[in-house]
């Protein structure tokens, strides 16, 4: 079962790494180098840092699959996921931090440093031929010489027919992203099967990485198709070009968010938090009914966070009549016994700890009233 659970995982991680991180890189490399999009570039540095973080979930899964170091980490080997996916979601969260600044810039960047250089060329050009007429009579205003100079000059021209083609790479360019969010897609369902069905924090991790990757990708698509009909129909507004780096930094402060909190979980999990009341109670159930009709009664469970698992401390005590002198071999195995039970038990428990506690006695004033009632058996 460990096997199959192992393998499971590396698929999830190989899938992630070839198909969801190194394949999605080139598609949006192609589609950037097509549309020149800060959101689409922004996109693609995501696959980017994907392919690195799934090399640093690759090598926590080889590390807990490897059975060559079980006897140096007998039980901290259930941190080491925990621990991977701590860098992964911690590599994210910078890069989408980064990346949030880097659009909030953009966002408010003045209408002048925003404004196409070719642009402001052909304004400087129309202004030196209205300061200066005889140039504007020598160039033939009337057969469009001086119109044809100031679009060749201030590279307008080349703009126009870049331009033309502009509808054209967007389609491309929307092809190849939607090519990007089925994949990422199918690496989202796989990566969750597998999550369910080996119960792995990386599958998650990764499943979780692919959802956000789908959300994002299908912004990138929406916003660059609107932007682009916009300017294909003419639709000029200072406005317009604040919609890319704006969409981009809400975009990134999401996907920082939901990373922020698998941070936040991860620490949870590599901090001995104790578990909450719902799971300490179905450990304490699974001991109580081992322990039905034995010497040995469940007091107290303490139980804590242990990187995949948990950590649970069991206090027991002799039940009312035994005596620990009279049951000294008998109370080491059920000791044992209920140890045994509690891991083998479907609540994630990695470790059990017990202590038992000392008979407790009779308190002396419930000693003193059996004595002072006893004469009374004499006058029946």
């Amino acid at each position: 079962m460990g096997q199959r659970k192992d393998s499971l995982v590396a698929s999830s991680v190989a899938v992630s790494f070839w198909f969801g991180g190194l394949g999605l890189v080139a598609m949006k490399g192609v589609a950037y180098f097509l549309s020149g999009s800060a959101l689409v570039r922004a996109a693609m540095f995501e696959s980017i840092g994907d392919v690195l973080s799934s090399l640093i979930l690759w090598v926590a899964q080889s590390r807990v699959a490897s059975a060559a170091n079980n006897q140096d980490y007998p039980i901290g080997k259930r941190r080491l996921a925990p621990l991977g996916v701590l860098f992964f979601a911690a590599f994210a969260l910078s890069a989408m931090t980064g990346l949030a600044l880097e659009s909030a810039q953009g966002i408010f960047a003045s209408g002048e440093e925003a404004e196409q250089p070719e642009l402001v060329a052909k304004a400087a050009l129309e202004r030196l031929f209205d300061e200066k007429p005889r140039l504007r009579y020598l160039l033939n205003p009337r057969r469009g010489h001086l119109e044809n100079v100031i679009a060749d000059y201030s590279g307008v021209a080349a703009l126009d027919e870049e331009n033309q083609g502009g509808l054209e790479g967007v389609k491309l360019t929307s092809i190849l992203l939607c090519g990007c969010i089925v994949v990422k897609f199918f690496c989202l369902l796989w990566c969750s099967s597998v999550g369910r069905r080996a119960n792995s924090e990386i599958a998650r991790t990764l499943a979780a990485d692919h959802f956000n990757d789908v959300v994002s990708n299908s912004v990138v698509v929406g916003v660059t198709v609107m932007v682009a009909w916009a300017n294909d129909h003419g639709y000029q507004s200072p406005w317009l070009d604040k919609v890319d780096p704006a969409s981009s930094f809400l975009l990134s402060l999401w996907i920082a968010y939901s990373w922020l909190t698998t941070v936040l979980e991860q620490i949870t999990l590599l901090s001995n938090h104790r578990l909450d009341a719902e799971a300490s109670g179905a450990i304490a159930d699974a001991a109580r009914r081992h322990l039905e009709s034995g010497l040995l009664e469940l007091c107290e469970v303490k139980a804590y966070h242990a990187g995949e698992g948990c950590a649970a401390e069991l206090e027991l005590q002799l039940r009312v009549g035994q005596r620990h002198s009279e049951a000294g071999a008998e109370v080491a195995k059920a000791i044992e016994a209920i140890e045994q039970a509690v891991l083998e038990a479907d609540c994630g428990v990695c470790e059990v700890r017990t202590r038992l506690r000392p008979a407790s006695k009779p308190k002396a004033s419930e000693t003193r009233t059996a004595q002072d009632h006893s004469w009374v058996s004499q006058y029946r």
